[in-house]
């Protein structure tokens, strides 16, 4: 039988509240047992107070962070991702030593939100990214608008899937328009169009 706890726990951030929802999950022979999402609600004020942190590239979430291509992605989600490898599950009030299980967590912000597995240890063993109208690499840009000269891009969207130990897809979903034409291309993080 699947086991579900959750926990509403309140938090205070530079006089801004948010609410953390944080659900621990059991894994079961056909995967993840869920019922609902967990959400983090991150004000831009913690995005700023982390952006002066920097981005660690050592301790547990080393991985996540060196695979993430930091560099290739917008400040705003080099921004979000230092938070997501700077979380520490083991703080939480639902941390049990004893379970064996994934704590899912789903942190968002105004532009954006990610759903992120975490292990017992604190690892970040998966995550799927989605930002909306964040800047976007220049080769991506660049590609486009040599593609299609005489539009304009409105809208763009970054989603960015992590799996533990695997190297990072991007995802770039484009929306352009031309007089009364509207148009979406999708391009991987290499600027290729898919």
């Amino acid at each position: 039988m699947k086991t579900l706890l959750t926990i509403t726990l309140s938090l205070l951030s530079l006089s801004i509240g948010h609410s953390q929802v944080i659900q621990e999950i059991k894994t079961t022979e056909n995967g993840l047992a869920l019922n609902r999402p967990n959400e983090v609600g991150i004000s831009e004020a913690m995005l700023a107070e982390k952006s002066s942190a920097g981005i660690k590239t050592t301790g547990v979430n080393a991985n996540y962070i060196n695979l993430s291509n930091v560099h290739e992605h917008s400040t705003y989600v080099r921004k979000f991702q230092n938070l997501i490898a700077l979380y520490n599950i083991e703080n939480s009030d639902v941390f049990n030593d004893n379970y064996d299980g994934i704590y899912q967590i789903k942190m968002k912000t105004k532009s954006g939100y990610v759903n992120v597995y975490y292990n017992n240890k604190g690892e970040v063993l998966e995550t799927f990214e989605r930002y909306t109208d964040v800047a976007i690499p220049n080769h991506i840009i660049t590609k486009v608008l040599k593609t299609y000269p005489d539009w304009a891009i409105t809208s763009q969207i970054c989603e960015i899937k992590h799996v533990h130990n695997k190297a990072n897809q991007t995802e770039y979903e484009i929306h352009l328009k031309k007089d009364t034409l509207k148009k979406k291309v999708y391009l991987d993080g290499n600027g290729n169009f898919i």
